[in-house]
């Protein structure tokens, strides 16, 4: 199967490329000019890459060359603040750039879609309550998407992501913050840290990419703008996740807690019972997955 990826150079995406060519799929890749492929070095021989450099029509011949059979959308811009300097990146990466792809889509005749989307669009309720314009974004393309969707006869699976976690993961996250703090001794600053985080480690992750393509080609009755959740099932604060972490990993960090206050729309309890994606489930726990990390950072 042909494989059309976005967002393959950023943690997630890096991850499920190496897993994607591990089980042999032929996998694309659609960049922008400046895209740092460092993370990628090992396995970029291995597919093609497109770089994109904005226009629409550029995005059709990239798909009429390439033919994929299935478009997988991990790129994003993700910002908890917005203000003036980034309401058009935010629009441009969350909203035009999709958008583009679904064009192109329709032009060439391809009709699977995987969409990433966020828990940040649903403030403690299924009901739509985003927490950030970036959540906004993702809910107005999933709106564009349905366009497409009823008039184009493209089938999609939007993953709704909580948060996630794993080795070698250079994004600005608690665990490369607490990592780094191991390393340089620095304090860490935090909230109070009473939230409840609803945490999905990066190989279960993964699988739930490569069960939702398989799904929307295998099974007729989805992908009628299908929405599934891919979370834990299961809440532990953040000040527990740490000292855990800490605990792990036996070492000592300095940490202040409370010593910046929460954000604003702050998410304190992430959705319960959210409906999650057929025939997946979470195979690595937290302990488990501290582990892993563990493992890791002693190569």
């Amino acid at each position: 199967m042909k494989v059309m990826l976005t967002g393959g150079n950023g943690y997630i995406g890096s991850n499920l490329l190496r897993k994607l060519i591990s089980l042999n799929y032929q996998v694309d890749l659609v960049i922008r000019p400046q895209s740092n492929l460092s993370t990628i070095s090992d396995v970029i021989n291995n597919c093609g890459v497109y770089k994109f450099k904005g226009e629409s029509i550029e995005m059709v011949k990239i798909f009429e060359d390439s033919k994929p059979e299935i478009v997988v959308h991990l790129a994003a811009q993700s910002s908890y603040n917005n203000n003036y300097s980034n309401v058009k990146s935010l629009i441009e990466s969350n909203i035009l750039f999709g958008s583009q792809i679904l064009e192109a889509m329709s032009s060439t005749s391809v009709n699977y879609f995987i969409n990433t989307g966020s828990y940040w669009q649903h403030n403690n309720s299924l009901v739509y309550h985003p927490n950030s314009l970036y959540a906004a974004t993702k809910e107005s393309f999933q709106n564009i998407m349905y366009f497409y969707e009823i008039s184009n006869n493209i089938k999609s699976i939007t993953l709704k992501l909580f948060d996630t976690y794993g080795p070698n993961d250079s994004r600005k996250k608690i665990i490369p913050s607490l990592i780094r703090a191991m390393k340089t001794k620095e304090k860490v600053i935090l909230s109070p840290a009473n939230q409840f985080l609803d945490i999905v480690y990066i190989s279960d992750v993964v699988n739930a990419y490569i069960i939702a393509m398989e799904t929307l080609f295998s099974n007729k009755n989805i992908g009628k703008n299908d929405k599934y959740f891919i979370s834990s099932n299961e809440h532990i604060r953040l000040k527990q996740f740490i000292e855990k972490f800490i605990n792990v990993m036996g070492c000592n960090i300095e940490i202040e807690w409370g010593g910046r206050p929460y954000r604003a729309r702050e998410i304190m309890v992430p959705l319960i019972n959210a409906p999650t994606l057929p025939n997946w489930e979470t195979e690595i726990n937290i302990d488990k997955g501290f582990q892993l990390i563990k493992e890791s950072l002693n190569k």
